[in-house]
């Protein structure tokens, strides 16, 4: 499904120098990561200190899980509003105001921005 895309292509994104903080997700807490694959297609996802993530989908609705990183894995957890399993992908160094690309879960190349603030 494509809405599944951008979730899976969010744990490609977020390492390297992002490793030399305590937590390698704080450059994302309390920003928003834009994830899709144009800019009418973009959901929004906004990683909380607390291991939680709430998001918009391209339509819209709205999104929510958890994340959790061990090593240079990132690993995010939809819960609602239909349970997935964990999608884990490595680390991507990210700074605010970079863009970026990975894949989704079908391949399709998308466009990753981490954007100040909510």
């Amino acid at each position: 499904m494509r809405i599944q895309a951008p979730i899976a292509a969010l744990g490609a994104l977020l390492l390297s120098g992002a490793m030399a903080l305590a937590n390698p997700m704080d450059v994302f807490i309390g920003n928003t990561l834009l994830v899709g694959a144009s800019p009418d297609a973009q959901m929004s996802v906004y990683p909380n200190a607390d291991g939680t993530y709430t998001g918009t989908l391209p339509d819209g609705s709205a999104i929510g899980g958890n994340w959790t990183v061990e090593g240079a894995t990132v690993c995010f957890i939809r819960t609602s509003p239909n349970a997935q399993a964990p999608i884990c992908n490595d680390m991507a160094d990210a700074a605010v105001g970079d863009t970026w690309t990975a894949s989704g879960l079908d391949g399709a190349e998308l466009t990753l921005t981490l954007v100040q603030g909510r």
